[in-house]
């Protein structure tokens, strides 16, 4: 991961934009059209007031016909917070999509899961609780 742009804070909103090349563990239709890895830039924004961090995946390829996209916020609960997560993914390619958008969908919900395990992680090692 390339950090391209990181200015602001908490306090007065933050805005960032990454570069991530990761392995792409597809489907044959999705690596023939990507390759086995995938360059992404991450362009996100920390909003103070409404206490959310907002993105836009961009893929290197076909960024005009793929839109990721969403939000992430937390809500105070018993014993902690709780991440509340809003995505959209959509492609619009001719006979790919039906293959493309599920494989997207599961590869969020992949890096939700890992997020979460490495926070709690964080916080345990940290022993912030």
């Amino acid at each position: 991961m390339h950090v391209l742009e990181h200015t602001g804070g908490y306090e007065q909103g933050m805005r960032r934009r990454l570069r991530l090349i990761k392995p792409l563990d597809a489907p044959v239709a999705v690596t023939k059209l990507f390759g086995t890895t995938v360059t992404i830039e991450e362009h996100s924004e920390y909003d103070p007031t409404a206490q959310r961090w907002s993105f836009r995946m961009v893929p290197a390829i076909l960024a005009d016909r793929i839109d990721i996209r969403g939000s992430v916020r937390l809500e105070p609960c018993a014993g902690g917070v709780e991440q509340l997560s809003a995505n959209s993914l959509t492609c619009r390619l001719f006979g790919l999509g039906g293959i493309i958008e599920p494989f997207m969908a599961r590869s969020t919900e992949q890096g939700h899961a890992d997020k979460t395990a490495f926070t709690q992680r964080y916080i345990a090692e940290k022993q912030l609780r």
